[in-house]
């Protein structure tokens, strides 16, 4: 059997961190470690952690807080396993999780596996659905789909890949909508992925993540997008150079609305950005509007 990594950053849930260890620990796929990264929690995070140390798959690291990035890019110095992958610790894995990836991986022969996701909040029961249904792209196709009409997601966590994949990368620190800068590089040139629509990742969406709060970090969302569209035209990729563009306007549009909602400043983002989101508008629809 090959033997799965998976990293766990974790910072200040001690609400869920117990659930989402546990729902790693429980898997019926047994060759795994679960390496996790206390990124300098301040709450009862670490003692939880601590009271899982007697399982010899747990590795446990602490570290001084620098963020999601900076918590993922310890987890990948520590992984021996053959394939890696990343659970938040406010997530949780659904049985069968890793053996359903490691087998859709090794019987389609897929550079990359990857699971669909069932959203719930603190106030619903997550109830994902289970289906046989694949679909299988190759990494320009899945790219593509990222940020087009299907918009499957560039999350990190979901995704069985091989440990090889990060090496020489890393997630950029300091910044958010980290997953954009990294995952699409990473799987546009792979030849075969493997895509099971069951929800295998359940994503918990609640008040005091760090996409819940609107701070003025937000605009990183149009610095992730704004690259995409310049890997698209590196790629001479012009239908995913489309769907960037137009993902890149919309980001723009919101972000500056809610900018002078919550009166930040938004000159900074006006000088480095105006000029070419209304370009890349331009490129994007007026071709369509003639």
């Amino acid at each position: 059997m090959k033997k799965v990594s998976v990293i766990m950053p974790v910072y200040n849930v001690e609400k869920y961190v117990r659930e989402s260890i546990e729902s790693v620990l429980s898997q019926d796929y047994r060759e795994f470690e679960l390496i996790i990264i206390n990124d300098g929690a301040t709450d009862g995070s670490g003692r939880i952690c601590n009271e899982y140390l007697h399982d010899a798959r747990v590795k446990y690291y602490v570290k001084a807080n620098g963020g999601l990035s900076s918590a993922r890019n310890e987890g990948l110095k520590y992984i021996t396993g053959d394939y890696v992958t990343f659970i938040d610790s406010d997530d949780c894995f659904a049985p069968g999780y890793i053996s359903t990836l490691v087998r859709l991986k090794e019987e389609t022969r897929a550079d990359l596996a990857v699971a669909s996701y069932h959203c719930f909040t603190e106030l619903s029961t997550a109830d994902p659905s289970i289906s046989r249904k694949i679909k299988m792209f190759d990494g320009k196709h899945y790219v593509r789909a990222m940020f087009g009409p299907q918009m499957i997601g560039a999350y990190a966590w979901g995704k069985l890949f091989d440990s090889s994949a990060f090496r020489g990368r890393a997630f950029p620190e300091g910044r958010l909508y980290e997953d954009i800068l990294t995952t699409p590089y990473i799987i546009y040139d792979m030849n075969k992925i493997a895509y099971s629509c069951s929800e295998l990742y359940l994503y918990r969406q609640r008040e005091g993540s760090i996409l819940q709060k609107y701070t003025p970090s937000r605009s990183d969302e149009l610095y992730a997008i704004s690259r995409i569209v310049d890997y698209g035209i590196k790629k001479h990729d012009r239908i995913l150079t489309w769907y960037a563009r137009i993902n890149e306007v919309r980001s723009y549009l919101e972000i500056r609305h809610r900018f002078r909602k919550h009166a930040f400043d938004f000159s900074s983002l006006n000088t480095e950005y105006t000029s070419r989101v209304r370009k890349d508008f331009l490129k994007a629809f007026v071709p369509f509007m003639l």
